[in-house]
């Protein structure tokens, strides 16, 4: 593995930087693996701790045109570096993994994350993009790095708002962003406190185009959508495939709407398959497959040019996912 002290201008994989365009075609919002945890003792569906059957399922998404993958579970038990290093040497499929802080909920009470500082908890993440992963995932708060990197900084908001502790957690993954130069996806809850999520980042000199919004198209107003895409942050549509929730036709439309007013260059896709039930190697389905074998494919049908599909498959994620130069870079120990 190769990595680079400040890795501006690559994207930094599981197995290494790499450039930018070598990725191909990428799926910016998956989950391959999550061990038993108190997230999976809340949500049992979420565990994913089949290393074969992972390892079948990427192999489908290789098979109908997918060549990048993006991992985004953070810091937080269940995650494991070593078992996602794994999946993309089996594999060949370049793998970017995600340091940073989920849900308040998926945290213990008693959890350090609760009680560091804004700058300690920096420090963690900094520690995970430029040294190395922690496998323990929550048994810190001091990491002991492995030798596989994350490659991208995650954070989450809450339905409608962001809690005064998130407030916290989201300065810690500001530091991080300033000192590394990372990308940094937000989860907004079910596509609500956008507006109020990238203010808080913008406030602090965060350049918004480091930013891809994940599960924006859950809430699929056009116009919110329009003026979070005139911000110039990423939309991450990740929510494809549920048809017994709704059909895929609400997202074709909303691509359809954002492109024909400018924003092609705004917009990322990803299936966001965290539940068993959504994998064909655990008996269920759309799978990993369904994006650019089956969904991509008919958004020509929608009026979206070859060369809007190629940005929305190729070039933004990569954009995204390059890290930038770092504005403050870590202190010395």
């Amino acid at each position: 593995m190769t990595y680079s002290t400040y890795p501006t201008g690559k994207v930094r994989t599981v197995t290494g930087d790499v450039s930018p365009d070598s990725l191909g075609t990428v799926s910016a919002h998956e989950h391959l693996w999550v061990g038993p945890s108190l997230m999976t003792s809340l949500e049992p569906e979420f565990l994913l701790n089949d290393l074969e059957r992972t390892v079948t399922g990427v192999k489908q998404f290789i098979h109908s045109g997918g060549k990048a993958l993006v991992d985004a579970l953070p810091l937080i038990e269940g995650r494991s570096a070593r078992a996602l290093r794994e999946i993309s040497n089996r594999t060949r499929v370049p793998l970017i993994a995600m340091t940073g802080f989920h849900r308040l909920k998926y945290y213990s009470g008693g959890h350090w994350i609760h009680s560091q500082s804004a700058n300690e908890l920096a420090e963690i993440l900094i520690c995970e993009l430029q040294n190395g992963m922690d496998e323990r995932c929550s048994l810190g708060p001091k990491p002991v790095p492995t030798d596989i990197r994350a490659g991208a900084l995650k954070i989450a908001t809450e339905f409608h708002h962001v809690p005064n502790r998130t407030e916290v957690l989201i300065e810690a993954v500001i530091l991080a962003h300033h000192a590394t130069g990372s990308p940094i996806m937000i989860h907004i809850e079910q596509g609500t406190a956008a507006h109020a999520a990238l203010d808080l980042f913008e406030s602090h000199d965060v350049p918004l185009e480091a930013i891809m919004l994940s599960h924006a198209d859950r809430n699929p107003d056009r116009v919110l959508h329009k003026e979070l895409a005139s911000r110039n942050c990423y939309l991450g549509y990740d929510w494809m495939g549920r048809i017994k929730v709704r059909p895929d036709s609400v997202v074709y439309e909303l691509i359809s709407e954002l492109t024909t007013a400018g924003y092609a260059n705004r917009i990322t896709l990803g299936l966001d398959l965290v539940r068993r039930t959504y994998w064909p190697s655990y008996g269920g389905g759309p799978g990993l497959q369904y994006l650019f074998g089956e969904f991509v494919p008919r958004l020509r049908s929608f009026g979206i040019s070859d060369g809007d599909i190629q940005l929305i498959s190729a070039t933004n994620p990569q954009k995204w996912l390059t890290f930038r130069a770092p504005l403050n870079l870590p202190r010395e120990k």
